[in-house]
């Protein structure tokens, strides 16, 4: 196992910084399960994990006690505690007397599993000499015979919070039964316990060995969109097993990415979640390249791809007269430096901001300076995608204002405006089927990586559809979507806010964030 300690300093979930790794021990146990104590907000080490849907309910205690008992209750009684971790409440075991005490989700927590391996987790703190054990019971039924085994993990509770993690596999329609037990309970003894988990590995993606015939494309791979093969080829592969190319386009799998505040940086989402963002995303003026160029260096050394959108230095008119030729040069050539690679995008969300046909001019201009600087360099444009599919299509449709030059990326700022003050939206918006579908459609055809370059939801949609923004992260999977970025920001019309310090909202974030794939460390 692993174990280290918590620090005393907090970042903007609540939780503590990673600290130093204190040891680890291998062996025959690694054989059968993996087991993992660490701190809240530590890097585990298993970055390339992949992980499905959460299946116990309620594990947060968001929904106060709904689903949780105590046994026996006569030795402690159950309170709720605010704040927490990253969310608005933890469950407490407090005491009454001496004796063993079970917390336990009503009824089985899983009835029939699939075949693979698990893994469960919890978050613990409490008193001196209180002793907290993470327990996944497994009974499996063949004909009249109930055969049951247990896995448990057991380990001294500390002040601070530190997660109790654990793997096992089991074979198809076992029944599975998560449990938190605590030994050498007292009176006014406390245990305290949220971010109760248990979720199946998924299987890795595996990448087929080179051939001398490129490989006819599988319908769940989609092909790398190139213009220039010979600068533009898979040349590593991703945290999921998958292929990348030197533009850091991904064979498969999704990135996530995040736009925080003014350009701020997305450290403590990285903390949380344990691994850095795929994408992040930033806005310069043409004034500020300098900056942007420092951001992007950071980025690229924390493993993350830059997404960089630019505004002009001059109008549309100079600029597609060529008068940004030499700014557009300077800039990809600084950019083409990088160790890896980088998106740019020049002016996003152009719609109604002048005549679309100059915008579209400096786009042809710009995609083959930018492209040949270097191939570490994808040439992206970001548009509403609201006018390309419900507004001014005549105007605005892809058909009519898409570049003639080769766009590594295409990118969408798609928002659910559900619960923003003044919405005529009624309900929740289905982004998958107004946006992904047909957006996704005319990217396939024509072999052009796309993605979401901002999106948003309120409090009111978290709270309705607690699921919101999982859902919309897989539906953007299975319609070839490579990216998903958060705008962690409250719009300048405060309307609303998309803000992730909503502790519904944040979570929900880091989970999808969780195991999402990324460049890896190098070896």
């Amino acid at each position: 196992m692993t174990l280290e300690t918590t620090g005393t300093a907090r970042n903007r979930f609540g939780g503590a910084p990673p600290t130093t790794l204190l040891g680890m021990v291998s062996g025959i146990l690694a054989l059968v399960a993996s087991f993992a104590l660490v701190p809240e907000n530590a890097a585990s080490g298993q970055t390339s994990t992949r992980l499905g849907r959460e299946l116990v309910t309620n594990g947060s205690f968001e929904d106060g006690r709904r689903g949780w008992r105590v046994k026996p209750d006569r030795r402690a009684r159950l309170k709720l505690a605010n704040p927490t971790v990253r969310s608005k409440r933890a469950a407490v075991l407090v005491g009454k007397r001496s004796g063993r005490v079970t917390l336990d989700d009503v009824g089985t927590t899983v009835g029939r599993a699939q075949a693979g391996t698990y893994r469960a987790s919890v978050l613990l703190k409490g008193s001196r000499r209180v002793k907290g054990t993470l327990v996944v019971q497994h009974r499996i039924t063949t004909g009249r015979q109930v055969t049951t085994r247990t896995t448990r993990r057991a380990v001294a509770v500390r002040r601070g919070w530190s997660r109790v993690a654990v793997d096992f596999s089991v074979r198809a329609g076992t029944a599975l039964d998560v449990r938190v037990v605590a030994r050498r309970m007292k009176k006014g003894r406390t245990l305290s316990v949220d971010q109760v988990s248990l979720r199946r590995h998924l299987p890795r993606a595996v990448t087929p060995p080179p051939t001398t015939k490129p490989p006819v494309p599988s319908p769940t791979v989609r092909p790398t969109p190139t213009a220039s093969p010979t600068t533009d080829v898979p040349t590593k592969t991703l945290t999921n097993g998958c292929a990348y190319s030197s533009r850091g386009i991904p064979a498969c799998g999704t990135y996530v990415g995040l736009a925080v505040g003014s350009n701020d940086l997305p450290t403590d989402f990285e903390e949380s979640a344990g691994q850095p963002l795929g994408v992040h995303r930033t806005f310069w003026q043409g004034s500020q390249v300098d900056g942007a160029v420092a951001m992007a260096t950071r980025d690229v050394a924390d493993r993350s791809i830059p997404w960089l959108s630019f505004k002009l230095p001059h109008t549309w008119p100079e600029m597609a007269a060529g008068a940004g030729d030499a700014w557009a040069r300077d800039l990809a050539t600084r950019l083409a430096r990088l160790q890896g690679p980088v998106w740019v995008a020049f002016h996003h969300e152009p719609e109604k901001d002048g005549d679309i046909r100059q915008w579209t001019a400096i786009q042809e201009r710009f995609g083959p300076i930018v492209r040949a600087a270097g191939p570490n360099i994808g040439y992206s444009v970001i548009l509403t995608g609201f006018h390309q599919v419900f507004g001014e299509t005549e105007t605005y449709g892809l058909d009519k204002i898409w570049p003639r030059t080769t766009v590594d990326v295409a990118g969408f700022d798609v928002y659910n405006r559900y619960g923003v003050p003044g919405s005529s939206t009624t309900s929740p918006a289905d982004l998958t089927t107004q946006y992904f579908k047909p957006l996704g459609g005319w990217m396939k055809a024509r072999k052009i990586a796309w993605g979401v370059a901002e999106t948003g939801y309120t409090h009111q949609t978290a709270v309705e559809d607690p699921h919101w923004l999982l859902d919309t992260y897989h539906g953007l999977s299975m319609n070839g979507g490579i990216a998903m970025s958060y705008f962690d920001s409250r719009p300048a019309s405060a309307t609303g806010d998309w803000l992730l310090t909503d502790p519904v909202r944040g979570q929900q974030y880091l989970d999808i964030l969780r195991g999402s794939p990324h460049i890896p460390t190098a070896p």
